[in-house]
Order: structure tokens, then C-alpha cells, then sequence
């Protein structure tokens, strides 16, 4: 039963990045990204081995529950890696940056 709900819940967190209904910050530490709720919080992160780490932490700041990559694959849930690249690209607004980027560019071509 925890086993499903977990899976849920990762499949709802895709999706609802992927529409932008999800708001991701970046954490102190290094590829590792956070989305918050009134007694919740919800990290991701990338670990030094590679892994992907999905967990739920209650409002003293302990962690209840997690979900690494492996299991949720086995548990039926292939979306872990695209949830780590779709949080990472939000909370460091990579699309932003891309999009000034290009404008610089394209206001750039042409002159000398």
C-alpha cells in the first residue's frame, strides 16, 4: 500500500512539473532541489553514485519517506530521471537563462 502511494505521489509530482504547476528551489547543496507544502517538504536529488533520491521529510525536518530511482523503476514508475532534470531546470531557471541568451544572440546578429 505505502509502495503505490509513493508512486503516486512521484507520478503526480511529474506531472504536475511538467505542466509548471510545481514550484522547485535549489537547496545549499549540490544537484538537489526542493518543492514545499504547509507540513511537507519534498526533496530530489542526485547522489555522488549517480543515484536519483526522492524523499518526503514532516515539519520537524525528518525524513518519513523515500524513493530512489531503482525501486520506483521497479515499482513501475520510469519518471525519476526526467523529474530530477525537469526540477533542476526549474529551480535554476534554465529556461530563462536560455531565452536571454538567445535574445542577445539574435540581437546581436548582423552587427559588428
Amino acid at each position: 500500500m505505502a509502495d503505490e502511494k509513493i508512486i503516486r505521489l512521484a507520478g503526480a509530482l511529474y506531472e504536475r512539473t511538467k505542466s509548471d504547476a510545481m514550484k522547485w528551489e535549489q537547496t545549499s547543496r549540490e544537484n538537489e532541489f526542493q518543492t514545499s507544502f504547509p507540513n511537507y517538504s519534498i526533496e530530489i536529488q542526485r547522489t555522488r553514485q549517480g543515484d536519483l533520491l526522492l524523499k518526503i521529510y514532516n515539519e520537524s525536518g525528518q525524513v518519513i519517506e523515500e524513493l530512489s530511482d531503482s525501486q520506483a523503476y521497479t515499482l513501475g514508475f520510469k519518471g525519476m530521471p526526467q523529474l530530477f532534470e525537469l526540477a533542476r531546470r526549474q529551480a535554476m531557471n534554465v529556461d530563462q537563462a536560455l531565452d536571454e541568451l538567445l535574445g542577445e544572440l539574435g540581437s546581436s546578429v548582423g552587427k559588428k
